[in-house]
């Protein structure tokens, strides 16, 4: 499979995958996904590029991303490193994965194509359990939970931390005292939330205040994300 661009009338830019002349529905469904959480273009495109990367080595191994394993996984992030030009094009059938190649990830990278394919299951297991369920009848082979064992395991791994060099961290200091000389008071956030004239934006502030995340993450959330009788009211 790989990897195709597409320019709508109305300029704007999304993807989807093929395998041969066919449409991949798991990916292209999975980058309209994304978009209606209003994730990032850069993001929606590196994502995309990680699962069809995924799709091409699982059939390298004659397997589909429904009988991927851990093994699996582990080994992918390396061969993403070593072969990934080769792996956006369908010649990765080509690949025989013998045995795990160590190599050097960095923490960004591998965070990345993590998260990439935490919320590409994460989809396939709501995607999945929609179709069994919407259907009248269904082939014994299907199984409203055939993806959770899979995302239960992925969900137990957590992003790698960044190391820092001394000088990284001396930069990183000093970049930190900056930053605490334009962070505004509880007494300047107060006063933006009462100037403002519609409960949106004052909650927009509440939100961006008491949880650090950016502006990006707060407009891609939803409401089944807040838990509404919770300490914390965010997952």
């Amino acid at each position: 499979m790989h990897l195709q661009r597409i320019v709508l009338p109305s300029g704007h830019v999304t993807w989807t995958a093929y395998d041969g002349d066919a449409i991949v529905t798991e990916i292209r469904e999975f980058v309209v996904y994304l978009e209606a959480r209003h994730h990032a273009p850069s993001t929606v495109a590196h994502y995309a590029r990680h699962v069809v990367r995924l799709g091409n080595y699982l059939a390298a191994m004659g397997k589909s991303f429904r009988e991927i394993t851990p093994l699996d996984l582990d080994r992918f992030i390396p061969a993403v490193i070593r072969h990934g030009p080769i792996l956006d094009l369908k010649t990765a059938l080509n690949i025989i994965p013998l045995r795990p190649e160590p190599v050097d990830v960095s923490a960004s990278l591998h965070n990345q194509i993590l998260f990439a394919i935490k919320a590409f299951y994460t989809f396939l297991d709501r995607r999945h359990a929609a179709l069994i369920f919407d259907a009248g009848e269904r082939p014994r082979t299907d199984h409203p939970d055939a993806y959770k064992p899979f995302l239960a395991h992925l969900m137990q791994r957590k992003a790698r931390r960044h190391t820092e060099s001394r000088l990284d961290h001396k930069a990183k200091a000093a970049s930190a005292k900056r930053a605490v000389v334009h962070r505004l008071t509880p007494e300047q956030v107060l006063k933006i939330i009462e100037a403002a004239s519609l409960m949106r934006d004052a909650f927009l502030v509440v939100l961006l205040y008491t949880t650090g995340i950016r502006i990006g993450e707060a407009r891609g959330l939803l409401h089944e994300d807040f838990r509404k009788f919770a300490t914390h009211p965010w997952k």
